[in-house]
């Protein structure tokens, strides 16, 4: 017969310290990935790695937590913490409110580079992958190009060829998704503004 929550000991020191472990790893990692997207709006990269940290901490938090169901009463305040930062961290990702939020804080930055975009666009054109980036807010970018009719992109450096991602200034006011290939995602940043990836 299964014991009532009421007659089951508290949960022991002993299970609080690994769930607080593993809820604090994880943590971290969901701020790491909160500030990647912050700084160049979604990462991709640090998605895969913050997701491959984390997976030793929520192990280690799912063992915990199955054991202090079974035993100790009091087991779900501490286990819930963990699963509320994940979901909220992946929606506020999927959202794009960290990358908003560092938008937001270098438009005025990203306004006064647009209009020098043929100048910056001499300068950072043929960058290699060691020259230095083009620090524009809180941004740093590895290439930036000006296009016919005003346009200008900012492409963020990535460590692995064929991927990209940055903004596209398109004063015209045409619409992005004829630029580039078929897989490129377009995020409208209000304005002439859009993110690429």
């Amino acid at each position: 017969m299964e014991q009532s929550d009421r007659q089951r000991p508290p949960l022991p020191m002993v299970w609080k310290i690994p769930m607080s472990v593993a809820t604090v790893a994880t943590l971290a990692s969901c701020a790491w990935l909160s500030w990647a997207c912050y700084k160049v709006f979604d990462d991709d990269e640090v998605k895969f790695w913050a997701g491959a940290v984390a997976v030793v901490p929520i192990v280690v938090w799912l063992v915990s937590t199955i054991i202090s169901a079974m035993r100790y009463s009091g087991w779900w305040r501490w286990s819930s913490v963990l699963p509320l930062c994940v979901i909220i961290t992946m929606l506020l990702i999927e959202f794009y409110v960290p990358g908003r939020i560092g938008w937001q804080m270098a438009r005025g930055d990203m306004e006064r580079a647009a209009a020098e975009c043929e100048r910056l666009g001499a300068q950072y054109r043929n960058a290699a992958s060691g020259d230095p980036a083009a620090p524009i807010g809180q941004y740093e970018f590895h290439r930036i190009e000006d296009a016919p009719d005003g346009e200008c992109e900012f492409h963020f450096p990535k460590g692995y060829q064929g991927v990209g991602n940055g903004f596209i200034y398109i004063p015209s006011g045409r619409n992005p998704d004829g630029i580039g290939s078929g897989d490129t995602n377009y995020v409208h940043l209000g304005g002439y503004w859009y993110y690429y990836k």
